[in-house]
C-alpha cells in the first residue's frame, strides 16, 4: 500500500511538473526547433553495426559510426573502419590549429555524416573533401576560435566543395571571421545538379580577412547561388545585414524557412521590400526578429481606412518579436486586415513596434497561436479579441502590454473574450486590469492555463462553471485579499474531477485573515485545489503577519469571538451610559430648557455688539458703474435691470443719478466715496476716454484705502483686443495681478456672469433703524437739494432700502485721493442727464 501511495504521489508531481514547465513554455518565444524541424543528421541503420576499438577521446566506436571529442590528434587518423558513415571529430585538443588538406577522408568515401566544429583549423584547402560522393551532412561550426586565435580566419580554399555532390546539409554558423561574402562565394564551388536543402551561415560576418564588418548589403549577385542551390532552409542570423536587394524574392522562390534574426533590418520599408516576400510562393516560416529598432514618431493623424496586409499563400508562421514594423507608429481605426486565404496559424510579434488599432486582425481564420507580449501596441476596441476573427485559436499571450485602452470602458458583467471556444492557454500578466468582469471566460470550455498575475485586481469573482478543463490559474501578485464563496465552490468543483489536477497560485496576494475571512482560511487549508507554494502563503490581521499553514483555526475563531464580545459589552454600555444620560435630560428638561434661552440671548447680544463694531462704515450704493458713453449703452440697462430689479441691489449710474449742477470731478469723487464697490466696463473706448481713466485712478486709490477689494472690472472685448498704446501702466499691473468678469458672448454663459458679478457686489441689508444713520453720514449734496428730495430724485424715490457693508473698514472721512485728470476752469462740460 506504500509503495502504491508513493506511485501515485510520484505520478501526481510529475503531472505538476508537466504542467508548470508548459506555463514557462507559453510565457517565452517558441525554440528554433518548434520554428522549423529539419532532420539534423541522416538515417543509418544501426541494428547490425559491430563495435570497434575506441582510442582515447572517442565515446562510440563502430564499424558504422566513430563519435570523437576531445581526441588527441595531429591529423585525420587513417586505421578506421571504411565503413563508416557517421564521424564525429569536435573539440579536439590540438597545441596549435592545423590545416585540412590532401584529402584526409578519402579513405571514408561511405560517410554520409561529417562533423568537424569546434576544431582550430587554420584552413580548408580545395583538397579536403576529395573523395566524400556519399556525404549529406557537414558541419563546421565554432564558438571559440575568434576569441582563442585571433588571426585564425577560418579560410575555405576555392574549390573545396566541388566533390560533394549529394550535399544536402551544410552547417557553417558561428565561424565569425568567415565573412559571409567568403562563405557564399565557396557555395557557387558546388556541382550543378547539387540541390542543397538546408543551409545555415549564421554568425559568420563579423569580420573577413581584410576587416571589421559593420553593416552588410546582400547584393542579387550573391543570393543567385540560393536560386541555383534549390535550397529550402536558409538561416543567415546576426550578420550584421542592413539591406538586402530590392529584387530578392525572385532568388528565393524554392526557400520554404528563412531566418534573419538579429541583422540590422529597420522596417519592412526598407531593408526588406514586403512585396519580394509574396514571390517566394514556397516559404512557410520567416523569422525575421530582434532587428534594429530605432526612435518611433507617433502619427497623430488617424487612418480610416482598413490596412490589409498580403501574405503568401503557404507561409505558415511569422516571427516579426522585437522588431520595428512601421517607421510611424500609426493608428488604423478599423484595424488590420490580411488576405483571405492564407495558411497562416503562428504569429509571434513579442516586444514588436506596431501600432494602433481600433478594430480586429481579420483574415486569420487558421491562427492557432498569438504572441503580442511586450509590444508597443495600442488596442481601443475590446471585439480585437473576439475570437470569431480567430476562430481556431488555441493560444493567446496579451502579458505585458496595456490593455485598459481596450477594456477600460467594459462593465462587470462584460463578456470580452467571445467565441473562444478552442482556446488553451491565455496570459494576461501585467496589463494592467484592475478588474476581471465575471463573464470574461465563459466561453473558453477548453482553456487550461489563465495566467492574471501581475496587475491590479482587488476581487478576483468570475464565473468558471464552462471551465473543466482548467489546470492552472495565476492570480499572483494583485490585491485579493479573499476569495468569494462562489469562487471558492467553483475551484473546487473543478478540482473534484475524476484524474484532474488544478494548480492555483495567489501567492503575493495581501491576504486577510480576519473574521469576516474566517471562510476563506478554513478553505485554502482544506481544499483539494493545489495551491503553489502554499507553504510560502502569509495573511495579515491588523499589524500582524500570520503563515497561514501553520495558522490553527481554532485560535482564530475564538480571537474573534473574544473581539465580539469585547464589541457586544462596549456597545451595551455605550447604549446605557445614553440611556441613563436622556434619563436625566428628561427630568431636568425645564431647567436646561431656561439655559438655553439664556445662552441664546448671550450669544445674539455678542453678535448685535460685533457687528456694530465691523459696520461703521455705511454705503449708500453696493457699485458705481464706470463706463464709456460711446459704448452699447443696451450693456449699462442690462447690468441695471439685472442687479437692481431682480437682485435688489442698487447702483450709481452717472446718466441716472449724477447731481445736475455739480462739477463732473465732485460729482464723481461723491458718488464714488458712497459706493462700496467700482463697477469698470472696460473697452477701448474706455481707454480713450479722460473721465473714465479719471475714474478708474479715483477707484485704485480707493482699493488701495479699503481692507477689501474695491474694484470690479468687466471685460466687453478680448484682452488681447485692447489698444496696448493707451493701456496705463497702474491698468497693465491690475491686469496683470486681477481676475475680470469677461462679458458673456451667448446666452449659454449669461447665469453664470449675472451670479458671479451679484456675489461681487453684494453685501446685504441692514436694520432699518440704521438708515437714517446713513443718511446723515453721505454728503450733504447727495441726497438734499432745493426741494428736499435726495440727490434729485422724486418722492417716490426716498424709501430706497439703504445697505450697509459687512466688511468694509472704510472710514468716511478717508485718505486723500491723487488724480492725474486736468480741470480748466468753470465752464468745464457735465454730462448730459
Amino acid at each position: 500500500m506504500m509503495v502504491m501511495g508513493l506511485l501515485k504521489m510520484t505520478r501526481q508531481y510529475w503531472r505538476i511538473g508537466y504542467i508548470l514547465l508548459h506555463v514557462l513554455f507559453i510565457c517565452i518565444s517558441p525554440t528554433i526547433g518548434d520554428r522549423y524541424y529539419y532532420p539534423d543528421k541522416p538515417y543509418i541503420d544501426i541494428s547490425n553495426e559491430t563495435d570497434q576499438p575506441c582510442p582515447n577521446g572517442c565515446e562510440l566506436c563502430t564499424d558504422l559510426r566513430f563519435i570523437c571529442h576531445q581526441l588527441n590528434i595531429s591529423s585525420i587518423p587513417q586505421n578506421w573502419p571504411v565503413t563508416l558513415q557517421y564521424l564525429e571529430l569536435t573539440h579536439l585538443p590540438m597545441k596549435r590549429p592545423f590545416p585540412l588538406h590532401n584529402a584526409p577522408f578519402k579513405r571514408y568515401s561511405r560517410l554520409r555524416y561529417l562533423d568537424i566544429s569546434y576544431n582550430t583549423l587554420t584552413m580548408i584547402r580545395n583538397n579536403s573533401f576529395d573523395g566524400l560522393y556519399h556525404l549529406e551532412y557537414l558541419k563546421k561550426t565554432d564558438t571559440h576560435g575568434y576569441y582563442l586565435y585571433p588571426n585564425y580566419y577560418g579560410h575555405i580554399s576555392p574549390g573545396t566543395f566541388s566533390s560533394l555532390k549529394r550535399l544536402k546539409y551544410l552547417d557553417l554558423q558561428y565561424n565569425v571571421r568567415m565573412g559571409l561574402d567568403h562563405a557564399l562565394l565557396r557555395l557557387r564551388d558546388l556541382p550543378q545538379d547539387t540541390s542543397l536543402d538546408y543551409v545555415d551561415l549564421s554568425y559568420t560576418n563579423n569580420a573577413d580577412i581584410h576587416h571589421d564588418i559593420l553593416s552588410y548589403a546582400l547584393r542579387a549577385s550573391r543570393l543567385v547561388v540560393f536560386e541555383r542551390l534549390k535550397v529550402k532552409v536558409l538561416k543567415l542570423d546576426g550578420n550584421r545585414i542592413s539591406a538586402i536587394d530590392g529584387t530578392f524574392g525572385g532568388y528565393l522562390q524554392s526557400i520554404e524557412y528563412l531566418s534573419l534574426r538579429r541583422n540590422y533590418l529597420i522596417q519592412f520599408t526598407r531593408g526588406i521590400q514586403w512585396t519580394n516576400i509574396l514571390f517566394m510562393y514556397n516559404m512557410k516560416v520567416l523569422d525575421i526578429g530582434r532587428n534594429a529598432q530605432l526612435p518611433v514618431s507617433v502619427e497623430k493623424k488617424h487612418d480610416e481606412q482598413q490596412q490589409c496586409i498580403p501574405l503568401p499563400m503557404k507561409l505558415e508562421k511569422l516571427y516579426v518579436d522585437n522588431f520595428q514594423v512601421n517607421e510611424k507608429f500609426k493608428f488604423y481605426d478599423k484595424g488590420v486586415c490580411f488576405n483571405v486565404h492564407n495558411s497562416f496559424h503562428f504569429l509571434d510579434m513579442t516586444g514588436a513596434t506596431l501600432m494602433g488599432s481600433g478594430g480586429p486582425l481579420t483574415g486569420l481564420e487558421s491562427l492557432r497561436y498569438v504572441s503580442l507580449q511586450s509590444a508597443k501596441l495600442i488596442i481601443t476596441n475590446s471585439e480585437a479579441f473576439n475570437c470569431k476573427y480567430w476562430p481556431n485559436i488555441q493560444t493567446m499571450l496579451l502579458g505585458n502590454i496595456d490593455l485598459r485602452p481596450t477594456f477600460g470602458g467594459t462593465d462587470k458583467d462584460s463578456l470580452i473574450f467571445q467565441n473562444c471556444s478552442t482556446l488553451v492557454s491565455l496570459d494576461l500578466e501585467n496589463t494592467k486590469l484592475s478588474g476581471i468582469p465575471k463573464q470574461t471566460f465563459k466561453d473558453m470550455n477548453q482553456v487550461q492555463f489563465i495566467n492574471i498575475s501581475g496587475n491590479g485586481i482587488n476581487k478576483l469573482d468570475v464565473d468558471l462553471k464552462n471551465n473543466r478543463n482548467l489546470t492552472l490559474l495565476n492570480a499572483s501578485s494583485n490585491f485579493i485579499t479573499h476569495l468569494t464563496s462562489s469562487m471558492m465552490s467553483q475551484l473546487e468543483m473543478i478540482a473534484a474531477q475524476p484524474n484532474h489536477t488544478l494548480i492555483v497560485d495567489i501567492q503575493n496576494n495581501p491576504l486577510l485573515c480576519d473574521c469576516g475571512q474566517i471562510e476563506f482560511i478554513q478553505w485554502i487549508k482544506r481544499t483539494k485545489v493545489m495551491l503553489h507554494n502554499f507553504d510560502d502563503y502569509s495573511c495579515f490581521s491588523g499589524d500582524d503577519s500570520y503563515n497561514i499553514k501553520t495558522l490553527v483555526i481554532s485560535e482564530l475563531e475564538l480571537r474573534c469571538k473574544m473581539k465580539m464580545i469585547t464589541i457586544t459589552t462596549v456597545a451595551t454600555c455605550v447604549v446605557l451610559f445614553i440611556f441613563l444620560v436622556s434619563l436625566a435630560i428628561y427630568a431636568k428638561r425645564y431647567r436646561l430648557e431656561y439655559l438655553l434661552l439664556v445662552s441664546k440671548q448671550f450669544a445674539k447680544r455678542a453678535i448685535r455688539t460685533k457687528k456694530q463694531a465691523d459696520d461703521y462704515r455705511k454705503f449708500r450704493y453696493h457699485g458705481f458703474l464706470s463706463y464709456s458713453s460711446l459704448d452699447d449703452f443696451s450693456v449699462i440697462i442690462q447690468i441695471q435691470k439685472k442687479m437692481e430689479e431682480e437682485f435688489g441691489l442698487r447702483l450709481a449710474i452717472h446718466d441716472r443719478d449724477f447731481i445736475p449742477g455739480k462739477y463732473i470731478i465732485e460729482n464723481i469723487t461723491n458718488f464714488v466715496e458712497v459706493s462700496r464697490k467700482v463697477v469698470i466696463i472696460m473697452s477701448n473706448n474706455y481707454l480713450e476716454s479722460r473721465w473714465c481713466n479719471f475714474e478708474f485712478e479715483l477707484s485704485r486709490n480707493k482699493r488701495l484705502d479699503a481692507t477689501y477689494d474695491a474694484m470690479v472690472m468687466i471685460m466687453l472685448h478680448d484682452k488681447d483686443d485692447l489698444n496696448k498704446a493707451k493701456i496705463s501702466s497702474s491698468l497693465k499691473s491690475y491686469l496683470g495681478q486681477k481676475t475680470y468678469l469677461p462679458w458673456p458672448k451667448n446666452s449659454s454663459q449669461k447665469p453664470t456672469f449675472w451670479l458671479k458679478l451679484k456675489e461681487a457686489l453684494d453685501f446685504g441689508d441692514i436694520e432699518p433703524q440704521l438708515q437714517q444713520d446713513i443718511r446723515n453720514d453721505l454728503p450733504e449734496a447727495l441726497y438734499e437739494n432745493d426741494e428736499g428730495t435726495v440727490g434729485g430724485a422724486e418722492d417716490g424715490d426716498s424709501d430706497v432700502e439703504l445697505v450697509n457693508l459687512d466688511d468694509a473698514q472704510e472710514q468716511s472721512n478717508g485718505k486723500a485721493i491723487q488724480i492725474e485728470v486736468d480741470v480748466h476752469d468753470d465752464t468745464q462740460p457735465l454730462i448730459s442727464l
